[in-house]
């Protein structure tokens, strides 16, 4: 039966709502392409609840899979962003990366059950070649970049939009708290200092948590209410399964600490704080790179307290540190602005189907 079809079944899986963003813009592409049939499964908290992965992440109508029939059906391309591997009679596996940070976590050998991995950037693919997970020039590994990305510098996007959307003032400065999440996040060390230290100095403050920090698996505090008792006007938290993207095209600085996010910024050219606390990398172990780039693209602040003078600092001169974060952005990022469609040609590739026309 499967031999006599005649469309092309892809299946992507996904875990949090972050994942079906990342994915995102090429889903579109190829949702145009009726030789294509896409298929949507997954996970949330650890439970099969893919319906309410994608509804949190505005993915629209999608068709969804069982992850039993998933697994045992058999796609012609399989792609997640996850190192599990969710359809086991796939044809061709894929994996794309969640990003990138010098906690160096997408670097694992793991990426060689896949068939193909969809490189982020150059020095993904060092790190990967001098971690012996690939050889130089293996053909598995395809330079990319991240497509979700291509939004800051394809120019559909307003800040003033953005802002409007969120309840800001579009003529004040905007800052984005953006924290990882576990044993690395300042959230839990100093977050709520740090946002208290930022509202009442004429600027908005929005406050991006990770899709993690909702799993009650992994953390037992309900963040979005507790940092909404904190009650002032300059403050905006956003909801579960929020893209970060435009967040970040409409903030001036961005605030994180060991989250990829800080990376991703980079592509704007504008100013990075890291906030960083003793024990922040305890788990991260011989892993973490602060050598290469690590938090030489921002200002490091290690308490609540220096905060608001490291923003100010930033916002009267954005353009310190322009050299090293355009350099860190060549390097860790291939292809920005049209990652989707180099992503979408290796598709193809994979698929031995011919690209429609453009």
């Amino acid at each position: 039966m499967f031999r006599r079809r005649k469309k092309k079944f892809i299946g992507y899986r996904a875990k949090t709502p972050m994942n079906y963003l990342l994915f995102q813009p090429v889903h579109e592409r190829l949702a145009q392409d009726p030789r294509i049939e896409l298929r949507f499964f997954g996970k949330m908290f650890g439970r099969h609840q893919a319906r309410r992965v994608y509804e949190l992440a505005g993915a629209g109508q999608v068709r969804l899979m069982h992850h039993f029939v998933a697994r045992y059906f058999p796609f012609d391309l399989y792609i997640s962003p996850n190192f599990s591997v969710g359809s086991v009679l796939a044809r061709t596996k894929v994996h794309t990366f969640h990003g990138v940070s010098f906690k160096n976590r997408a670097i694992s050998r793991r990426a060689r059950k896949f068939d193909a991995v969809f490189v982020v950037g150059p020095y993904m693919q060092r790190r990967l070649v001098e971690q012996g997970i690939f050889e130089q020039g293996d053909p598995r590994m395809r330079p990319v970049g991240m497509p979700k990305l291509d939004a800051l510098l394809d120019g559909s996007l307003s800040r003033e939009v953005i802002l409007t959307e969120l309840g800001c003032r579009a003529d004040r400065p905007t800052v984005l708290y953006a924290p990882t999440w576990g044993a690395e996040s300042s959230l839990h060390v100093m977050g709520e200092d740090v946002i208290r230290n930022l509202c009442g100095r004429g600027m908005n403050v929005v406050v991006k948590l990770h899709d993690s920090s909702f799993d009650p698996r992994k953390s037992h505090i309900p963040w979005v209410e507790r940092l909404r008792e904190l009650a002032h006007p300059d403050l905006v938290v956003t909801p579960r399964g929020r893209n970060v993207v435009p967040l970040l095209f409409a903030a001036d600085v961005l605030i994180s600490d060991a989250s990829s996010v800080a990376y991703e910024y980079l592509l704007l050219d504008r100013p990075v704080i890291f906030l960083a606390f003793p024990g922040q990398l305890d788990e991260v172990g011989e892993k973490a790179d602060l050598e290469t780039w690590g938090r030489k693209v921002g200002i490091t602040v290690d308490d609540a307290g220096g905060i608001a003078a490291a923003v100010e600092s930033a916002l009267a001169d954005p353009s310190r540190q322009r050299d090293v974060r355009r350099q860190a952005a060549g390097d860790i990022f291939y292809n920005p602005g049209s990652a989707t469609g180099h992503a979408v040609e290796e598709i193809y590739r994979l698929l031995e189907l011919d690209p429609p026309p453009v």
